[in-house]
């Protein structure tokens, strides 16, 4: 019986190896599929573990559009400070995520994050609002001070939306993690790359949805390996 649980543990190790994200495909965000309907928080956030933002709320199916998965999903409503007249704003949401967990691996070098959501909208005229953006940055400190931190490396991904209601559109990206990391913060955007409607009391975007939001930690690829060595070794043993 221990001979097949240890055969068992290098195949699952080997499948590691093969497939990395394989076992630490754990989704480290707070509420990513909008179910827990609950205010969206305004402005930038001041620690881990919460969306906050602009203007967003959690809603339930609407403007012909229906969650991805579950009741609800967030929508972009507007930004809370209006950009220069002729230029372009945005509505984003934020997550701060403690990798005080991973510090041990992060530290050791090699490690990275995927961020990665859905994206749907309602298609208007030809001034319906067509883009999203993924962005994940790197932080080090405490996620209170977020809001006075520089990011130590960052990354983001653009999406131009389709104007079919039935459909949700992915955007990903990976960031390859500093040493020093702490935290990371995740952050989903609808931008304004067709019309600058007024900020404000008026809505700025006319049912801009974002849902199926993820955050996965991602090893240095030399832990499955030493995972695997481990494993064999055990097992020659226990067959002396």
């Amino acid at each position: 019986m221990k001979a097949q649980l240890l055969r068992g543990m290098v195949f699952s190790c080997a499948a590691l190896l093969v497939c990395p994200n394989v076992g630490f495909a754990a989704n480290l965000l707070v509420n990513s599929g909008f179910e827990n309907v609950v205010p969206i928080g305004e402005g930038l956030p001041s620690g881990a573990g919460y969306w906050s933002g602009d203007v967003s709320e959690i809603v339930a199916a609407s403007d012909g559009i229906t969650p991805l998965d579950g009741s609800h999903m967030l929508k972009f409503i507007y930004p809370y400070a209006g950009p220069p007249v002729g230029s372009h704003g945005w509505a984003q949401v934020f997550q701060l995520v403690d990798l005080s967990a991973y510090s041990s691996a992060i530290s050791a070098g090699g490690t990275s994050v995927t961020a990665s959501g859905y994206f749907n909208r309602v298609d208007l005229n030809s001034e319906t609002d067509t883009r999203f953006v993924v962005s994940i940055a790197a932080y080090e400190g405490d996620p209170v001070d977020f809001i006075r931190t520089l990011s130590i490396a960052s990354k983001s991904q653009s999406i131009y939306t389709d104007g079919d209601t039935a459909t949700w559109e992915f955007a990903t990206k990976e960031l390859a993690l500093p040493t020093n990391t702490d935290y990371v913060s995740v952050c989903v955007v609808a931008v304004e790359d067709k019309r600058d409607d007024p900020t404000g009391s008026e809505v700025e975007f006319h049912g801009h949805y974002g849902d199926g939001m993820s955050l996965e930690f991602i090893p240095e690829p030399a832990s499955a390996s030493m995972l695997i060595l481990g494993a064999v070794a055990m097992l020659k043993r226990r067959r002396r």
